[in-house]
Formats: C-alpha cells, sequence, structure tokens
C-alpha cells in the first residue's frame, strides 16, 4: 500500500503522470494492483481463517457462477468454432450453469430488485420461478436466426444472455476482491439479469414449445401474405 499511494494521490499524480508516459504508468500500476489481489488472498486465508469462512461462504453463489459461467461460455465457444464435444461434457457443464445461475436469480429475486420486475409482468403467475433451462432450450431452436419472427423475438434474449454472462466473465477476471459479497450490490449484474429475466418472459410466452412456435410462424406467414397483397391498405387501417 505505501507503494501504491503515491501513484493515486492527487498532488503526486500531475507530477507523475505525463502524455509520454501515461501508458507505461497505467501498466505499472495495473501489476501492482494484481501483485496486491495476490499477497491480500494469502494473508487474507492465512492470517484470518474465521473471515475467510465466512467471506468464502457468503460469495460462494457468485464465485460458482464464476466458474460456472467461464466453463460453459468456453464449451459453446469451442463448439462454434467445429469443435467436437461428447453430450455427457456439454449436459454436464449446462446444468452447473443452470443450477448456479437459478440460484444467483433466487437471491436477486429475495433481496434486489428482480422481485419488483416480476411483479409488474403479466403473466408472472406463469413464471413464477427462474426456467434457466427452458430459456436454454427457446435459444436452441432450429435456425431461429433466420426466421423473422423468431428473431424478433428471441435476439433480444440471446443479446440480454450474451450480456449478462460477458458481465460475469469480466467480475470473475477481476476477482472477487472486486466484488460486493452482498449479492444485490452487484449493481451491473443484477440489471443485466433483470433485463434477461424480462426478455426470457416474452420469449417464454411466444415460443416456449413446438406448437407455439409454429402458431407464431403461421400467424407471421398470414399477416405477410396480406400486408404484400392489395389487401395491405385494409390490414393497415
Amino acid at each position: 500500500m505505501q507503494e501504491m499511494y503515491p501513484k493515486i494521490e492527487r498532488n503526486d499524480m500531475e507530477d507523475l503522470i505525463q502524455a509520454s508516459n501515461y501508458q507505461n504508468y497505467k501498466k505499472d500500476f495495473a501489476k501492482m494492483m494484481k501483485e496486491w489481489d495476490k499477497r491480500y488472498e494469502k494473508h487474507r486465508k492465512s492470517a484470518n481463517p474465521e473471515l475467510a469462512a465466512i467471506q468464502k461462504a457468503v460469495a460462494l453463489p457468485l464465485t460458482n457462477l464464476f466458474e460456472s459461467n467461464f466453463n460453459f461460455f468456453c464449451l459453446n465457444r469451442l463448439i462454434a468454432k467445429g469443435e467436437p464435444c461428447p453430450d455427457f461434457r456439454y449436459k454436464a457443464l449446462e446444468d452447473k450453469f443452470i443450477e448456479h445461475m437459478n440460484k444467483v436469480c433466487d437471491l436477486f429475486m429475495i433481496f434486489g430488485k428482480l422481485k419488483d420486475e416480476v411483479a409488474d409482468m403479466k403473466y408472472k403467475d406463469q413464471f413464477s420461478r427462474f426456467q434457466i433451462k427452458q430459456m436454454l432450450a427457446v435459444l436452441k431452436t432450429d435456425n431461429w436466426e433466420n426466421i423473422a419472427p423468431f428473431n424478433f423475438y428471441f435476439k433480444p434474449l440471446r443479446d440480454a444472455t450474451d450480456a449478462m454472462i460477458a458481465c460475469v466473465n469480466a467480475m470473475r477476471k477481476a476477482g472477487p476482491l472486486r466484488c460486493k459479497y452482498i449479492m444485490e450490490n452487484n449493481t451491473e449484474l443484477m440489471e443485466l439479469t433483470i433485463k434477461m429475466v424480462s426478455a426470457d418472459v416474452i420469449a417464454q410466452w411466444v415460443g416456449a414449445d413446438e406448437l407455439k412456435r409454429d402458431q407464431l410462424n403461421f400467424l407471421y406467414t398470414v399477416m405477410k401474405r396480406m400486408f404484400d397483397s392489395p389487401l395491405r391498405e385494409i390490414l393497415v387501417d
């Protein structure tokens, strides 16, 4: 800390940071912060095991999500590159992600703002719990990106899910010491989770199963044919 303080003290910073050395200053300071993280973590485990045990228990839902999210993310990235993946491995990593994501959603529901979001949902009675497994199943719908009505409803869910996953990966990279032990105080993650759940409710309502997807596609096809025909003015009016 004595080495780091001069680099962040206002008066010293004005003397230290110049346009010519800013990049080197930034790299050196980031390196010092990472070294401090390592030393503090070692100190925390050895000097105060009781506190370490409490912190570990409190942070467990988040740190569990860190690892399961990262493992599932890496696996999906490999699959996207055409790498083979055994079904049992995919299912095992997916199940862990679902388990840990559901736990975090439950905590946001009980202690955070997610409960207010669910309370305002029109179809809340049908989505009283977070169906992360069903959410992932919807996003596996064949060729949904190229089917206009599916793309309209599923893409916001895909984007919201990707943003939440990226946020968790960034938090994992930053390390647990830069996260909040009180789950709902991780406001960025909570807001992205709320956005994902909101998009999921809409996606489930219109395309949770094959029957709903067929109905949606049928309605879209009929309306599009009417819109492309001389009946357009009647339809629009």
